[in-house]
């Protein structure tokens, strides 16, 4: 299983790639990462 799993592996993370290259899925990987990233550090309150 070990040759088996590592191509499989290897294959999903190819089709990752791929998918992430195209322009539409750009726009939400990048609107995904923004909305993590303004969760993990929340603007300062004013006040």
């Amino acid at each position: 299983m070990g040759i088996f799993g590592k191509a499989l592996k290897a294959g999903v993370a190819k089709k990752a790639i791929d998918a992430a290259r195209k322009p539409e899925n750009q726009q939400r990987i990048k609107a995904v990462v923004a909305k993590a990233r303004s969760r993990r550090n929340p603007p300062p309150a004013s006040g």
